[in-house]
């Protein structure tokens, strides 16, 4: 703020400068300057007080987007930190919570809709309201947790929790299973793009992802102490990096979680693992290979100790897009029968929406990966005892696949951040 200050006080010495250099080559009487000093010096008074957003102590209101605002903004915009824009090494004294007519510029100037969270620091106002979701700053973050973003709104400046610290912030409201799902989209190279077809494009700047899993949990070793951390911990456990869609973090987490928070436990994911499969051969007869990135890599132990994997991707459109958009899948699954012992399938939108055909695939992968079924049984299989472990572990698989395969990653967001908001009312 006080380079501001001096910066903006230089370019009214430079203004008037070149104020009396003008008058005097206009003949301008000398008794006459003090008008002209005075329209200048009013004008500019005014304009630094409209930039510093107050009358009285000029000093300009600082907004901070955080927890589930900020992994939207993040995940929808590029990496604000690649390039110059370094992240703020010290947290501000003081943040507030904007009130209904700031908002309005807000959602303008940083492309959101709806409520929006914010961090309050210090002795912020705290200000609640359908279009504001306050969060009170009770512990000291860790230094670089807050990067500044573009805001055009009067007297305003606007900071976004890294991304991070969002995620840890967002630990603190929902359950293990949610953590694990917004971890996998914080850790991913995609980022939302309404033009684009399917809605996502590859993140090409930067690192390509905002995070990762060993960000996290450097920042945790950080911020150990912070409310969240103990769940984000648990979460990180199963969370993996360069997704490219919300539909493949659904995907991986439905096939690979353990069966007691609903998955299918069929072994570790890795995301678009690149691969080499061969492409022929040259004219000395060398054989070439080009490279591919099957969605999902499944890698597990046989129960006579074979290392297995199986490929699998998540293609939206092939249904529905034509003979072309078959003939390139067809090409794609013969690329990938080329690697040796490597089965490969592909799941459609459609595929996605039937649980029982899920259900289905999950068992074959599990056949091919020489792994038992999960559950394992203490007894019969059609003992009573084991009938209701089978029917609770189905019951939570398909509780699964309905909060995070079946809906988008919007809805997902908007109903998390509106029960943490009934939650903060009570």
């Amino acid at each position: 703020m006080y380079r501001t200050m001096v910066t903006y006080l230089r370019r009214v010495n430079c203004i008037l400068s070149a104020g009396r250099n003008w008058m005097q080559l206009r003949w301008i009487a000398p008794s006459q300057h003090c008008f002209y000093f005075k329209g200048i010096l009013q004008h500019h008074w005014e304009t630094m007080n409209i930039i510093h957003g107050q009358w009285g102590d000029g000093r300009m209101k600082t907004y901070v987007l955080s927890h589930f605002s900020a992994l939207h903004w993040l995940l929808s915009h590029r990496d604000p930190r690649v390039g110059n824009n370094a992240p703020y090494l010290d947290v501000p004294v003081s943040s507030d919570a904007p009130d209904s007519q700031v908002v309005e510029e807000l959602w303008w100037t940083i492309g959101l809709e709806g409520p929006l969270d914010f961090l309050v620091i210090g002795d912020g106002a705290f200000r609640r309201s359908s279009a504001v979701r306050p969060h009170r700053c009770s512990q000291d973050i860790p230094p670089g947790s807050l990067i500044p973003i573009a805001c055009r709104a009067h007297g305003a400046e606007m900071l976004v929790c890294c991304p991070e610290l969002a995620f840890l912030q967002i630990c603190q409201a929902v359950d293990t299973l949610a953590a694990i799902y917004f971890g996998m989209c914080v850790c991913s190279d995609f980022r939302f793009d309404s033009f684009a077809l399917g809605g996502v494009v590859f993140r090409s700047e930067g690192g390509h992802a905002i995070a990762s899993q060993n960000s996290i949990a450097r920042y945790l070793d950080r911020s150990d102490g912070l409310k969240g951390a103990k769940r984000a911990r648990l979460a990180l456990r199963h969370v993996r990096d360069h997704a490219r869609s919300p539909k493949e973090c659904a995907l991986g987490m439905m096939f690979c979680l353990p069966a007691r928070l609903g998955g299918f436990d069929l072994g570790d994911p890795s995301f678009n693992e690149m691969v080499r499969v061969f492409d022929g051969s040259d004219r000395r007869g060398k054989p070439r290979y080009s490279i591919r990135y099957p969605d999902i890599a499944i890698r597990s132990t046989s129960r006579k100790g074979e290392r297995r994997m199986v490929f699998l991707d998540y293609d939206p459109a092939s249904t529905h897009s034509g003979m072309e958009k078959m003939m390139l899948d067809s090409r794609r699954r013969n690329d990938m029968a080329t690697i040796r012992d490597v089965p490969h399938f592909t799941i459609t939108s459609d595929d996605a929406m039937s649980f029982e055909y899920l259900e289905k695939l999950a068992d074959r992968m599990r056949r091919l990966l020489g792994r038992r079924s999960r559950p394992l049984l203490r007894g019969a299989k059609d003992s009573a005892e084991s009938r209701e472990v089978l029917l609770r572990t189905q019951e939570r698989r398909r509780l699964l696949w309905l909060r995070f395969v079946v809906r988008s990653f919007d809805s997902v967001l908007a109903d998390y951040a509106c029960a943490n908001l009934a939650n903060a009312r009570m």
